[in-house]
């Protein structure tokens, strides 16, 4: 094993390694719902109203890599009441000008033609997706809570057992406070 495997299967060997990693653990955990709740919302929001417009594209690339290969991408953007949006994130680290993949079909004739069906949430059109993405939105919801789930509820169920674990070596040592010292954690 390499790097980062072996520094956590070393750590995982003390108690003090085992309170990070927990805590770690906890923190991405965190992280992650700080992230995800704002995007989480507007799924909930989109999935439940939302209606169709026809959206000019603005750029479209296509892009390669070894892991995935090619990938053909677009942006948009659409006016309503004298308002243009796009594709954009909330959040603490919301980005703009975001990209949506296509199959090489779809990005052919979207390109050709210069538009693309979107849906929008009425109330707040800034909220977007593609039309062809709106069936697969819970998918990633659910992905994404499981994610957050797995992190922020197993690292606080980690801290949890260590705490329990701690308190009940600490009520059950009669040794000398000196020696109590070493096994804090």
């Amino acid at each position: 094993m390499f790097g980062a495997e072996h520094a956590i299967l070393e750590a995982l060997k003390t108690r003090f390694g085992r309170l990070v990693c927990a805590l770690l653990l906890t923190t991405v955990g965190v992280f992650a719902a700080i992230l995800f709740l704002p995007q989480a919302t507007d799924v909930r929001l989109l999935s439940a109203e939302h209606a169709y417009v026809m959206a000019r594209v603005i750029d479209s690339r296509v892009s390669n890599s070894a892991e995935v290969g090619k990938t053909f991408d677009i942006r948009y953007s659409f006016a309503l009441n004298g308002q243009t949006y796009q594709k954009t994130e909330r959040g603490p680290l919301a980005r703009n000008e975001l990209w949506d993949v296509l199959p090489e079909s779809e990005w052919d004739e979207a390109k050709r033609t210069g538009e693309i069906r979107v849906a929008y949430y009425p109330p707040s059109p800034g909220i977007n997706v593609l039309a062809r993405n709106l069936p697969h939105l819970w998918r990633d919801l659910y992905l994404g809570i499981g994610l957050t789930v797995i992190f922020l509820g197993g690292g606080v169920l980690w801290l949890s057992i260590m705490t329990i674990r701690f308190g009940m070596r600490l009520a059950s040592d009669r040794r000398d406070p000196s020696q109590r010292a070493n096994d804090i954690f």
